[in-house]
C-alpha cells in the first residue's frame, strides 16, 4: 500500500473525536514511560507525569549509564529501559512520551503507535508535513491516541493576550508582534535545520502554534465557522482558510555554525488581513516585548517570559508566579492600565491526556491545529529559502 493511499484512508482520524477511540473502563493510573532524559525528558516530561492525577510514572527509556543512575536518584521506582523495542516489548506500557531530539519525533511515535501505546509528542510535531499525516494516520491504524505536547497554548501571557482581545478591550486588533530574545550559544540546536536545529525550529514552533490560535479566536470571535478541508492530501500544505500568506527572512550569524540561524523575522497575514510579526533572535541583549498588540481601542505591551518552566525546573510548578513588574500594559486613548497576567498552567497538558485516554473528554490540543501550524513552518522555511513571500491558496 502506498504512503499516500495510507494517508488517504486514515486521514479522518484527523477530525475524529476521542470517543470513537473504545477504551477501557478502568480508571487505575496510566502507565508512562518517557522517552529521553535531557531538558526535555527529565525537566519537563518525567516531572510532569509524576505530578499528574491518573497518570503513573512507569519508567524512563534512556541508553547512557549516567543518565539511568540520574532517572533512578529522581524517581527510584522508575523501570529503565535501554532501547525503543524494550518499551514498545513491554505490554504494561500504555503511554509513551517523547523527548528526544527533533529528528527522531517521527520514527519513535510511528514505532510506539504500532506497538500499541498512546504516545504524547514533543513540539515540533514533525519536521515536515508528511511525516506529520503518517504518524496521524499510524494512530488511526493502531486505533490510539496521538497528543502534541504544545504546552506554551497555556503560558499565562498568551492567555493574557486571548482575553485582551475575546473581551474586545483592544477593539478590533489588526496587528500582534511575538517575540523570543535571548543572547544564547546555539548549545544542542547546534544541528543543521535538516534535523530540526537551530532557534526557528525551537521557538518558532511555539509562536507559530500561537499564530494559529489566534487566528482560530479570530474566526469565531467574527462569527464564522472554520471550513476544515477534510480532502486534504499527504504532505499538502493547508491552513483551513486560517493563513492567507506567510514571509520569512533568516541570518545565519554563528561563525562556527553557518546553517545556523541565529534571527528569524516571519511575517503572517491571517483570513482577515491581520498581520502577525514573529521574531525568534539569539544575538541580543536588549530584548523586544513579548508581546506587542495593536487594536482601534488600545495598545498592549507586554515584556518577560512564561516563569512556568523556571519553577518546573526547581520542581514547584505550581508556585510559579509572574512579578508585578512584569505586567502588561494597556493604554488607551482616555488612560492607561497595568493587567495583571492570567496564571499559566501547563499541567493541563498532561491532565487533558489522562483524560482522554479514560474517555472523559476531548483533546484539547486537535491534531488539525497541529498540522496547520507545521505547514506554517514549512512554508516559512520555503518563503526564507527562496526569499519570497508564501501564499496559501
Amino acid at each position: 500500500v502506498s504512503t499516500q493511499s495510507t494517508w488517504e484512508s486514515r486521514r479522518d482520524h484527523f477530525f475524529v473525536h476521542s470517543q470513537t477511540i473504545t477504551m477501557s473502563a478502568a480508571k487505575a493510573p496510566i502507565n508512562t514511560v518517557v522517552i529521553g532524559y535531557g531538558l526535555a525528558g527529565r525537566g519537563f516530561h518525567s516531572y510532569l507525569v509524576s505530578i499528574t492525577p491518573g497518570l503513573r510514572l512507569y519508567g524512563v527509556m534512556v541508553r547512557r549509564p549516567e543518565a539511568q543512575q540520574e532517572v533512578l536518584k529522581d524517581y527510584p521506582s522508575a523501570k529503565i529501559y535501554s532501547s525503543m523495542e524494550e518499551v514498545c516489548a513491554d505490554n504494561d506500557v500504555q503511554l509513551v512520551v517523547i523527548g528526544t531530539p527533533n529528528d527522531s519525533h517521527t520514527p519513535y511515535t510511528i514505532q510506539a503507535l504500532k506497538a500499541g501505546k498512546h504516545v504524547i509528542c514533543d513540539k515540533p510535531f514533525a519536521l515536515t508535513v508528511e511525516e506529520c499525516d503518517d504518524m496521524i494516520a499510524a494512530a488511526a491504524e493502531s486505533k490510539r491516541h496521538l497528543f502534541a505536547f504544545q504546552n506554551r497554548r497555556w503560558d499565562g501571557d498568551f492567555q493574557t493576550v486571548k482575553d485582551l482581545i475575546s473581551t474586545e478591550k483592544l477593539g478590533k486588533v489588526k496587528w500582534i508582534e511575538m517575540a523570543y530574545q535571548k543572547f544564547l550559544k546555539p548549545g544542542w540546536r547546534k544541528q543543521s535545520p535538516a534535523v530540526g536545529g537551530g532557534r526557528f525550529w525551537d521557538l518558532g514552533a511555539h509562536l507559530l502554534d500561537q499564530c494559529v490560535q489566534f487566528a482560530i479566536l479570530k474566526k469565531l470571535a467574527a462569527g464564522e465557522s472554520i471550513g476544515i478541508n477534510k480532502g486534504v492530501k499527504r504532505g499538502q500544505y493547508d491552513t483551513h482558510g486560517l493563513v492567507k500568506s506567510i514571509h520569512t527572512r533568516m541570518l545565519f550569524e554563528y561563525e562556527d555554525a553557518t546553517d545556523i540561524d541565529s534571527h528569524t523575522l516571519a511575517t503572517v497575514e491571517l483570513f482577515d488581513g491581520t498581520i502577525v510579526v514573529i521574531d525568534t533572535n539569539t544575538f541580543t541583549t536588549i530584548e523586544k516585548p513579548r508581546f506587542f498588540v495593536v487594536g482601534d481601542k488600545g495598545t498592549f505591551i507586554k515584556h518577560g517570559v512564561d516563569p512556568q518552566e523556571e519553577y518546573m525546573l526547581r520542581r514547584e510548578i505550581d508556585n510559579a508566579v509572574e512579578p508585578k513588574e512584569l505586567y502588561g500594559t494597556l493604554k488607551t486613548r482616555t488612560g492607561e492600565e497595568t493587567i495583571p497576567t492570567l496564571k499559566g498552567r501547563w499541567r493541563n497538558v498532561f491532565e487533558n491526556v489522562a483524560a482522554v485516554i479514560n474517555g472523559e473528554a476531548e483533546p484539547a490540543i486537535p491534531l488539525w491545529t497541529v498540522r496547520t501550524a507545521l505547514c506554517l513552518i514549512r512554508a516559512a522555511l520555503d518563503s526564507a529559502n527562496k526569499k519570497e513571500v508564501f501564499h496559501f491558496n
